[in-house]
C-alpha cells in the first residue's frame, strides 16, 4: 500500500473517531429533517452534502499530515478545528435543508 493511500485512510479514520467524540447532539429522525426542507433544498443538499463530506475526508488527511508542524508551534487545536470540526459539523450536525446553520458554521471564529 502506498504512503498516499496511507494517510488518506489514517484521515478518514481520525475525521470519523474525532467526529463520533465530539458530537453531542441528540439525533434526529430522518422524517423530521426531511419535512422542514423544501424541494429547492433537498436538491441543494446533493451538491452540498458530498462537498462537505470531501472536504471533511481532505481536511483530516491535511490536519494528519501537518500536524506535527502545528502541534509544535501550538496550532494543533485551531488547525483540527478549521480543517476536521468545521466540515465534519457542517456535513453531519446540521438538518437537512438548514443553510443557515452552514452560514453560521462558515462564519464562526
Amino acid at each position: 500500500m502506498g504512503m498516499k493511500s496511507r494517510v488518506f485512510i489514517l484521515g478518514v479514520v481520525v475525521s470519523l473517531v474525532a467526529g463520533c467524540a465530539t458530537t453531542s447532539q441528540t439525533p434526529v429522525a430522518p422524517q423530521q429533517r426531511v419535512e422542514a426542507a423544501t424541494s429547492d433544498d433537498m436538491m441543494l443538499e446533493v451538491v452540498v452534502r458530498p462537498l462537505s463530506l470531501i472536504s471533511t475526508i481532505a481536511g483530516s488527511a491535511i490536519y494528519v499530515a501537518t500536524w506535527p508542524f502545528s502541534s509544535a508551534s501550538g496550532s494543533d487545536q485551531e488547525a483540527k478545528r478549521l480543517l476536521v470540526d468545521k466540515p465534519y459539523e457542517a456535513t453531519f450536525g446540521r438538518k437537512m435543508g438548514d443553510f443557515q446553520k452552514l452560514k453560521e458554521i462558515k462564519d464562526r471564529p
